[in-house]
């Protein structure tokens, strides 16, 4: 059961988000290939936002190859191998990452520790996702 929720008093927008708790659950198994999303109205109606919020959402995904548009119309989780444009943007992204710990001070060693340290926090809530 896919359970997603936003603070609508948070700094974040509400689309980035659900954008940001789908690609989580992707990350740690809870959505697996072949999955699908709920309606954008229903989702919109299960978190009180409007539907274009979840709309916006569901592009970005499209957009970024996480997800693709079924031909019943129903969102679907992709089984999308790492294309180059996937891993230019995450390589775009780590970037952005990396250059900003360093701009707050944080030294080479510090950064490659915390980094793993998330790393091996996934692998342990994905070996326990595959035991239930």
């Amino acid at each position: 059961m896919l359970t997603i929720s936003v603070d609508h008093n948070a700094k974040t927008p509400i689309y980035k988000q659900i954008f940001d708790q789908i690609v989580h659950h992707i990350s740690i198994g809870e959505l697996q290939p072949g999955n699908y999303l709920p309606a954008s109205r229903t989702m919109a109606g299960i978190l009180d936002v409007n539907f274009h919020t979840v709309n916006k959402a569901y592009d970005i995904l499209r957009d970024q190859g996480i997800i693709a548009l079924s031909r019943n119309k129903k969102y679907v989780v992709k089984n999308s191998p790492m294309d180059d444009l996937s891993l230019h943007r995450l390589e775009e992204r780590e970037s952005e990452i990396i250059d900003e710990a360093f701009a707050r001070g944080f030294n080479e060693k510090e950064i490659h520790d915390f980094i793993t340290g998330i790393i091996k926090s996934r692998n342990r809530k994905n070996k326990g996702a595959l035991k239930k």
